[in-house]
């Protein structure tokens, strides 16, 4: 699902991108909640690496199996009661409320940046 003024369709990425299969083994070390996650920014022509930690934006750290999904239908519970749980997350849905924050952080920074880049 795609709309003009959210451009992220990260869940439908394997139905609309066929690149998606080359680097699905890769996806889950992008941006992980388990711990440190290295990265390398280029600014001024000069690239500097740093390393992100959940800590860093105040999200506690969770092995990557207790955000690694299920089935089609365990997901799709899963997803809605984030959705409708409000302030009431159960245990076992923190973790994943944690790598959904730490994942829309980042894109709303990677939207941010665009924007900046398209004034440019």
């Amino acid at each position: 699902m795609h709309t003009a003024r959210i451009p992220f369709t990260i869940i439908l990425v394997p139905h609309y991108h066929p690149a998606h299969a080359l680097i699905a083994p890769y996806r889950p070390c992008v941006i992980s909640g388990a711990g440190d996650t290295h990265v390398r920014e280029v600014k001024d022509g000069v690239i500097a690496q740093h390393t992100l930690h959940p800590s860093h934006f105040g999200l506690r750290v969770h092995q990557l199996p207790l955000v690694s999904g299920g089935t089609a239908a365990e997901n799709s519970d899963m997803f809605k009661a984030l959705l409708t749980s409000g302030a009431h997350i159960t245990n076992s849905l923190e973790p994943v409320l944690d790598s959904v924050l730490l994942i829309a952080s980042a894109l709303l920074a990677v939207a941010v940046l665009v924007v900046i880049l398209r004034k440019a």
